[in-house]
């Protein structure tokens, strides 16, 4: 039986992260200096957390970041956790200390540099790593890669390979905009990028690792924003009236209520199960992580999304407004549903591990 309890370490991070944030005020709709709640959470060495001692960082691991991720989500925060936190950590912890430029890796670790995270292809234009000489020669495109638009470099996953792709690469674009839910990203074009045998930092195996860790950090904010969403409509029902009564007291609103939390509970355990697959280094991690991520997901998709959805239903009206914050969480569950592989690819990963198993029988 898995421990679900939280270290003095894990308490620590999740304290922290939600002081900063609620300090600047969050969650609230508008516009937010990101760039300043950044600078504040580095100051507090959370950009080091999940990296090595030897390169500066605390050297915690992917169970402990999750807090922050949540802290995030639930506080409606764009921060870089996970393409230039979580991501790069990892390539270092899997990949060795040399996977990395030294000098990118101590401006990581002090919150001074940003990676985008390229994982997601273009439907039409798939990105292709094709052996050249000397190197390897990138066509395509990736769309809504994180905190791609200013970063100094990007990550850039294929399904055999990660490559580390300095932003003035020749033959690089970089088109930014936001998601629906405000979040920086940007779409990168490869148009003949020639690459160096130095630039891929790693194969399939970390290439997989990467992408269902990015899938775990998105699930957890959304976990965050979800969370939110539950308090916002527990105090609304408690405060509406309608027909000379608290909405609350409705017993059919009353259900739709408990199917809210209760699906949050069930999240909540997938989160912190997948997030400790990831930190497995044993023989089996692969197999076991990647059920325990693509399950998260498939719960993602099919309970927390409409649960999301219900709650703008048992807000009416003023859950569809701008001003109000429902919306911009909401929108974070949506954008985590779409972004490290969409629902119909985990439930295909879900059935080849399944059909694994039995032929195994």
């Amino acid at each position: 039986m898995m421990d679900f309890s939280l270290s003095d370490e894990q308490r620590m991070v999740a304290d922290s992260v939600a002081q900063v944030l609620g300090d600047h005020g969050l969650p609230r709709a508008g516009t937010v200096d990101h760039a300043a709640l950044w600078r504040a959470l580095a100051g507090l060495e959370l950009a080091g957390l999940p990296f090595p001692a030897s390169v500066g960082g605390a050297g915690l691991g992917v169970s402990d970041l999750t807090f922050a991720l949540i802290e995030g989500g639930r506080f409606g925060a764009d921060l870089p956790l996970v393409s230039s936190v979580l991501l790069p950590a990892l390539c270092l912890r899997h990949g060795g200390a040399d996977t990395l430029p030294p000098e990118l890796v101590a401006a990581l670790v002090a919150g001074h540099a940003l990676l985008g995270a390229a994982v997601d292809d273009a439907p039409q234009e798939p990105l292709i790593a094709q052996p050249a000489r000397d190197g390897f020669l990138l066509a395509g495109r990736k769309v809504a890669c994180l905190n791609a638009a200013g970063a100094a470099a990007h990550l850039v996953l294929t399904p055999d390979a990660v490559f580390l792709v300095p932003a003035d690469t020749r033959g690089l674009s970089v088109e930014p905009y936001a998601l629906v839910d405000g979040r920086a990203a940007a779409d990168l074009r490869f148009d003949g990028v020639a690459l160096s045998v130095t630039a891929r930092i790693g194969g399939a195996a970390l290439a997989r690792l990467l992408r269902d860790a990015g899938a775990l950090a998105l699930a957890a904010d959304a976990l965050g924003a979800m969370l939110r969403i539950n308090v916002l409509t527990l105090e609304h029902l408690k405060t509406r009236q309608q027909f000379g009564q608290k909405i609350g007291r409705f017993q059919a609103l009353q259900h739709r209520m408990v199917d809210m939390v209760h699906e949050t509970e069930h999240m909540t355990s997938l989160v912190y199960r997948a997030a400790m697959a990831c930190d497995d280094a044993g023989e089996d991690g692969g197999t076991a992580r990647a059920r325990a991520v693509s399950q998260l997901r498939r719960h993602l998709a099919t309970r927390i999304r409409p649960a999301a959805a219900a709650a703008i239903q048992l807000h009416g009206g003023i859950g569809m407004t701008a001003e109000y914050v429902l919306g911009a969480l909401v929108k974070r569950v949506l954008v985590a549903d779409m972004l490290f592989g969409t629902a119909d690819d985990h439930a295909a990963r879900l059935r080849h591990l399944l059909v694994a198993e039995a032929a195994a029988l």
